[in-house]
């Protein structure tokens, strides 16, 4: 076996590893293993694994096991804590995370906590304030007091309702100044729910979506494309890598990955952007040095890479969904689009999309089901009819962003924008107003086990019929 083969059998070992022993530790709580130590064994008995053949295999899988307790006790020890704080009315400071909220109760705030009730703790918590005129931005520091309790949502670790707040420090935060100076340029040329809809698609600014978009948005599945995660992020690395790739191909690789960090600063750094990050970031990488992607490989790494950061990211919604969708566009579309496209549609780009969002509302549909109890029979239509739209609507909005100091051209590249974009609407609305739009589905947890079997085996028939190997 070569050095290269064996390396990468153990780095595949180590990331499967990593998923299960954090899937294992969110049903066994653990809070022993937060000592320093445990990192360092967990770093030697990976070097172990490299340089002694004999015991590699069972070194890297316990060197997995102990970097998981790690990081498992390290990170929810902090919850534990906070735990014993629900129901008091505390002092806490904190760094607001994303953008505010506002709905008819007030503002919504998600913090990172660095001091409550005058302990060090680090933990995530949703804030709910009444009063709309705080003028509070992504990465202040804000300091309020309130009641703080469990939350119920496997994103934040507490809630606090009708807090009040103490004091607001401003930040300096240059990607969000300049998201908000850009934005106010682009709104300058497309005004009203056409220019918040195209906010929502170039910068991920969907606060300024009106209540009623945002709902018909949900019924007709098309929520994701106005949080400016992994699509809208594909779509701008494809372009820059275009532009640049025929000239010279390290600039091309540097100035792609200086637009994905500068994009994922800007729009803020997200469970979700971060994961989108990661596979641009490795795809772009693979892309370079002319390696195949490696559809399972990708996907394993960016998962326990997601997990070390956080091993509870396993229980969140938007972390399940997302490599649900991943699952589906990167292996099972593939494998259908070889099966049943004919081979005078190979290529044909409407085919190709038709299979990908077929693919990713089959992984993600029972997710939704489990934890809504609905589903949109309508989503496959209105994402095939609204996802070809995306890149040249985002084009012509950067446009307008990019000449707004030319009022003539401005105006001209926002008038197809805003023809566009009501367009998309009419036909968001269209589709919403449909009785089917949205219907009442709702599985338990033995479904949604069977069901994904039955997409295992399926997978390994289609593998079969097509002769893949998807792991190399």
């Amino acid at each position: 076996m070569s050095n290269n083969t064996r390396g990468y059998k153990l780095i595949i070992t180590f990331c499967i590893a990593i998923v299960f022993f954090c899937f294992i530790l969110n049903f066994v709580k653990i809070s022993s293993f937060r000592d320093i130590s445990w990192l360092f064994l967990a770093i030697l008995l990976f070097i172990l694994a490299i340089y002694v053949k004999q015991v590699s295999m069972v070194a890297i899988i316990f060197s997995a096991l102990f970097l998981c307790f790690w990081r498992y006790s390290s990170v929810n020890y902090d919850k534990t804590v906070l735990s014993q704080l629900f129901g008091s009315s505390v002092n806490i400071q904190g760094v607001v995370m994303d953008d505010p909220e506002e709905d008819e109760n007030g503002i919504k705030i998600k913090i990172s906590t660095e001091d409550v009730a005058s302990s060090k703790i680090k933990t995530i918590a949703l804030v709910r304030i009444t009063d709309k005129n705080k003028n509070i931005k992504r990465s202040d520091k804000i300091e309020l007091k309130g009641k703080i309790v469990k939350s119920n949502f496997s994103s934040y670790d507490g809630i606090v309702k009708k807090a009040k707040i103490i004091n607001i420090i401003p930040s300096v935060d240059i990607a969000r100044d300049f998201r908000d100076w850009a934005s106010k340029n682009i709104q300058n040329y497309i005004h009203g729910e056409e220019g918040s809809l195209g906010l929502g698609y170039l910068l991920g600014e969907k606060k300024k979506i009106s209540a009623d978009l945002q709902e018909n948005l949900r019924k007709t599945s098309l929520s994701h494309i106005v949080v400016a995660s992994g699509y809208n992020l594909t779509i701008l690395v494809l372009f820059v890598r275009r532009i640049f790739e025929n000239k010279n191909r390290r600039m091309a690789l540097l100035i792609s990955l200086a637009s994905t960090t500068f994009f994922m600063l800007m729009i803020g750094l997200s469970a979700s952007m971060l994961r989108a990050g990661l596979v641009s970031t490795l795809g772009l990488f693979l892309w370079y040095y002319g390696r195949l992607s490696r559809p399972y490989s990708l996907l394993l790494f960016v998962a326990s890479l997601t997990l070390i950061i956080n091993p509870n990211n396993m229980l969140d919604l938007s972390w399940q969904l997302s490599f649900a969708a991943f699952f589906g566009v990167l292996i099972l579309s593939p494998l259908i689009h070889d099966f049943l496209t004919p081979q005078k549609y190979k290529t044909n780009i409407f085919f190709q999309l038709f299979i990908e969002t077929l693919s990713a509302q089959i992984m993600t549909v029972p997710i939704i089901a489990l934890y809504f109890g609905t589903f949109s029979f309508i989503s496959i239509i209105t994402n095939m009819v609204i996802l070809p739209l995306l890149p040249i609507t985002m084009f012509f909005i950067f446009m307008v962003g990019l000449l707004f100091f030319i009022p003539t051209l401005a105006t001209i590249f926002a008038v197809i924008s805003n023809a566009i974009l009501k367009l998309q609407i009419a036909i968001i609305n269209l589709f919403a107003s449909f009785p089917i739009a949205q219907s009442k589905f709702k599985i338990n947890l033995q479904f949604l086990l069977c069901y994904y079997v039955i997409i295992v085996l399926l997978i390994i028939f289609l593998e079969y019929k097509n002769k893949r190997n998807y792991f190399g």
